[in-house]
C-alpha cells in the first residue's frame, strides 16, 4: 500500500489468492473512501481518517557509510537506527548499487553486537560453496554477532529449508538479509519459503534508488572526494560546480550510488582525461555498448590492483583494509569475492581468512 493525501493506493504483487474489492479482483487502484478489501481469507477494512501523523526522522546526515539529507534518506536512517536498537533480524531491499551492504554494516556497528563477528555469505555462489559457507562455519562463527545474507533471493529452495532450521538452532545469531527485489513478491510467487521470510523479515527497510533522491548528489560527491583526499583538486572544483551538479542530476544512474561513486573515482584517478572533462557528464547517459564494456574493464582493473595493494599493506586484515579505504567491511568482502581474490590471496599468503 501507498498513502496519499486523500487516497490509499493498493497493488497486488501477484499473490496466489488475489485481492478482492466488492467481489471483483483488484490488480491496482486507489481507494478514496472507507472500504473492505479481501486478501485471501482475510477481510481488511481501510478508513481514511484525515488525520496527520508525525513521522520520526533522524536529524543526521549520515548513518555509517550512508549519507543523505533528503527526506527519503532521513526516513531510511530512522528505520535503520530503529532496527539496530531493537536488535531484530532485518531485511534490506534495494536496487543494485543503493548501498545495501553499507546499510548492513552500519546496523551491526550501531547495535549491541558491534564488538562481535559480522560475516557475509554471497547466496549467488554455487550451491556447494553456499552450503559449506553457511553450515560449516558462518552460522556458528556468528554466535552473538551478525550474519549478512547477500542476494538472499538467489538461495535455492532446498537450502532455504536448511537455513531456516539452522537459524532456529543457532546460538544467538542476528541475520541481515539483502535482496535486490521484493522478497515478499517472491513469496507470493512461490519462489521463496514463507517460513524463512518470517524469520528474516520482522523488520524491513527499502533503500531508494538514486533517482528518487537526486538532491543528495552534491553531498554524495563531496563525500567521495573526501574519501579520496581530492577535495582541493581541479576535478573536485569542476564536479561541485552548479552546472556540473545539474548535469549529474539529469542522469538516470542505473547503477545508483555505486555508479556515481565509480564515476567520481574514475575522474579523480584519471585526472578527468578518460572522458575529456567533467562537463561531458556520466558516460552511461549517452554512451554506446562499446564504451560501457571499456569502462567496466577499466574500473575492474583499477579495483583489482587497489584491493591487492590494500591487502598487502594491511597483511590480510580485512577490517584494517576497510578502515584504510574508508569503506565498510561487507562491501570490501564483496569486492574481494567478485574479483576472485580469495583463493589467490590465500595462496600468496596475503589473507589468512576472509570469511
Amino acid at each position: 500500500m501507498r498513502f496519499f493525501e486523500d487516497a490509499v493506493a493498493i497493488r497486488d504483487l501477484d499473490s496466489r489468492n488475489g485481492t478482492m474489492l466488492d467481489g471483483v479482483e483488484l490488480q491496482a487502484g486507489r481507494i478514496h473512501a472507507p472500504t473492505i478489501i479481501t486478501i485471501g481469507r482475510t477481510d481488511l477494512r481501510i478508513d481514511l481518517l484525515g488525520e496527520r501523523v508525525a513521522v520520526a526522522f533522524t536529524g543526521q546526515e549520515r548513518f555509517g557509510a550512508l549519507v543523505g539529507t533528503s527526506r527519503a534518506m532521513r526516513d531510511v536512517f530512522s528505520r535503520l537506527h530503529d532496527a539496530a536498537t531493537r536488535g531484530c533480524n532485518l531485511l534490506i531491499e534495494g536496487e543494485r548499487g543503493t548501498g545495501k551492504d553499507a546499510a548492513a554494516t552500519a546496523v551491526h556497528d550501531a547495535g549491541k553486537r558491534r564488538d562481535a563477528a559480522i560475516e557475509l555469505v554471497d547466496c549467488t555462489m554455487p550451491l556447494r560453496e553456499i552450503e559449506r559457507a553457511l553450515f560449516d562455519g558462518a552460522v556458528k562463527r556468528c554466535a552473538g554477532g551478525t550474519l549478512v545474507l547477500d542476494e538472499i533471493m538467489a538461495l535455492p529452495r532446498v537450502t532455504q529449508r536448511r537455513l531456516r532450521t539452522a537459524l532456529q538452532q543457532a546460538d544467538d545469531v542476528r541475520t541481515i538479509a539483502l535482496s535486490r527485489g521484493s522478497l515478499r513478491a517472491d513469496v507470493n510467487a512461490d519462489a521463496f519459503l514463507p517460513e524463512l521470510y518470517e524469520v528474516l523479515a520482522p523488520a524491513r527497510v527499502r533503500l531508494p534508488p538514486l533517482r528518487e533522491h537526486l538532491e543528495d548528489i552534491p553531498l554524495l560527491v563531496s563525500t567521495f572526494l573526501e574519501h579520496m583526499h581530492a577535495t582541493g583538486t581541479h576535478v573536485a572544483s569542476e564536479l561541485l560546480a552548479p552546472e556540473s551538479i545539474a548535469h549529474l542530476r539529469q542522469s538516470p544512474w542505473p547503477g545508483n550510488v555505486s555508479e556515481l561513486r565509480t564515476y567520481v573515482e574514475q575522474l579523480v584517478t584519471a585526472g578527468a582525461s578518460a572522458h575529456g572533462s567533467v562537463d561531458d557528464g556520466p558516460p552511461l547517459v549517452d554512451g554506446s555498448a562499446l564504451m560501457r564494456v571499456a569502462r567496466r574493464r577499466w574500473v575492474d582493473y583499477f579495483e583489482r590492483r587497489y584491493l591487492l595493494d590494500l591487502l598487502e599493506r594491511t597483511h590480510g586484515n580485512v577490517s584494517a583494509a576497510a578502515t584504510l579505504a574508508g569503506v565498510d567491511r561487507v562491501y570490501l568482502h564483496r569486492l574481494i569475492t567478485r574479483h576472485g581474490l580469495r583463493d589467490r590471496a590465500n595462496e600468496e599468503g596475503i589473507v589468512d581468512r576472509l570469511l
